[in-house]
């Protein structure tokens, strides 16, 4: 198993501890602030350690893998970032309007997850078939 942590960059000492809770391997940095620790037994300590320390964490199947990866679903709306980015992502499309539609839709209830086709799934793919963002 595989701990990734993300957060602050981790003095030498503190990562070291880390690995010492989690009978770990070996440390990789991935960037700035995020590590993995490789060979890592799970451990409840981790999870106390990381809200003390304001850290992110995450156990990972070491067969799992970023070259593996088919699929990437992710809630950045005001969750991770602090700008509406999917809205400004449509907006490069010239499609902002209909994005910030779909929210709007789900908030009242116009939006079922039963129906094959939701009522704004068509325009919004209209919108998209065959438009590309500009490059910067």
């Amino acid at each position: 198993m595989n701990l990734v942590l993300q957060g602050r960059a981790l003095p030498h000492a503190e990562l070291k501890r880390i690995v010492q809770m989690v009978s770990g391997g070996g440390i990789t940095a991935l960037g700035p602030g995020a590590v993995r620790i490789s060979g890592a037994e799970e451990s409840p300590l981790v999870a106390t350690y990381c809200e003390e320390n304001e850290l992110d964490f995450a156990w990972v199947p070491a067969t799992r893998l970023l070259s593996n990866l088919r699929l990437l679903a992710m809630d950045m709306d005001s969750t991770l970032v602090t700008i509406e980015s999917i809205d400004e992502m449509g907006g490069l499309l010239g499609i902002k309007d209909r994005i910030a539609a779909i929210p709007r839709c789900a908030a009242a209830s116009r939006c079922s997850r039963g129906s094959k086709s939701p009522p704004w799934s068509a325009s919004v793919r209209s919108g998209c078939s065959s438009r590309r963002a500009p490059r910067r």
